[in-house]
């Protein structure tokens, strides 16, 4: 008897459902289709943990060169697009701007902008609340807090003047909802990092003659093995940390507060006693991690066994 594999549904990986709770259909993915094309995206999705871990190590069949899946269509070629030598050049400027005692030196920053907005956040709530709290009871985490306090922390970083802020908000979510995007989102996206750039062109001129203690000045006169960075270079970090810093930290909060509050027993349990909220957070990056995958191009023909 022959078993008939249970079809997918390409609709559902842009559904609410699945946005909600997508491991039912990994699931099915892993154990029926563990190499998925998917015509809508016109991509393959590669779900085994062993076909996933041999597709990060294989550099000769894999490339992280942009693709209209990746932060390349909006952003262009930045470090997570370079292969080789070049990834490697750009790697080793920036790589020591965020360890060691350079990292430490950002938790000032991190809570400094925590202490703005919880105040912020409770004095623009706290009238509101009382008044409607019979009626919906409800605050936007996200917004108010989830969404500006990473992108505020590396506005702080860049030392991007406070009255530039609002600005900024406006053009990280186009460029966020840019990636992966149909057309005219992506092509929004693009518009929105193209401003960002012009933005930054005048203060990468400054910067590079009068150096100050930020990271703008620091890549701009950082040098290694006789390479700097170009400001083209630069300007496409600067968009990446959109990405690895603000996109990734905003999702990870914004999930912490949706499980412990779908899972009210896990929420008490934290509430009486604080110290687990540590644990209970490196439990959540792990079972609901802010990236749930990597795009790549495949540049020859792989083969994969069934």
């Amino acid at each position: 008897m022959t078993m008939t594999k249970p079809e997918i549904d390409p609709e559902i990986f842009f559904s609410r459902e699945y946005a909600d709770n997508p491991y039912p259909t990994l699931k099915e993915l892993r154990d029926h289709h563990p190499v998925y094309h998917n015509p809508i995206s016109d991509n393959w999705m590669i779900t085994r943990y062993d076909d996933v871990c041999a597709a990060f190590r294989d550099l000769e069949s894999y490339s992280a060169q942009p693709n209209a899946l990746g932060i390349g269509a909006v952003f262009g070629p930045t470090l997570m697009e370079y292969d080789g030598e070049q990834h490697n050049k750009l790697r080793n400027i920036v790589a020591p701007e965020f360890v060691g005692r350079k990292l430490d030196a950002l938790l000032p920053v991190i809570e400094r902008n925590s202490m703005a907005l919880i105040e912020k956040y409770t004095e623009k709530h706290a009238r509101r609340i009382a008044e409607a709290a019979v009626k919906t009871g409800q605050i936007d985490i996200v917004d108010d807090f989830a969404t500006r306090l990473p992108l505020n922390v590396i506005l702080d970083v860049l030392d991007l003047p406070q009255d530039a802020h609002e600005m900024f908000h406006e053009w990280y979510p186009a460029m966020m909802n840019g990636i992966g995007g149909p057309p005219d989102i992506r092509q929004a996206g693009i518009k929105a990092n193209q401003e960002y750039h012009e933005y930054l062109e005048p203060l990468l001129q400054s910067r590079s003659k009068d150096p100050k203690d930020d990271l703008i000045s620091r890549l701009c006169v950082a040098e290694v093995d006789g390479h700097r960075m170009t400001f083209q270079e630069i300007k496409s970090f600067a968009s990446l940390l959109l990405v690895a810093g603000a996109e990734t930290t905003d999702k990870a909060i914004a999930n912490l507060w949706y499980q412990m509050l779908a899972n009210p027993e896990q929420w008490e349990l934290v509430r009486e006693e604080p110290s687990l909220l540590e644990r209970a957070f490196t439990e959540m990056m792990r079972v609901h991690p802010p990236s749930g995958g990597q795009s790549q191009q495949v540049i020859k023909d792989i083969p994969f066994p069934e």
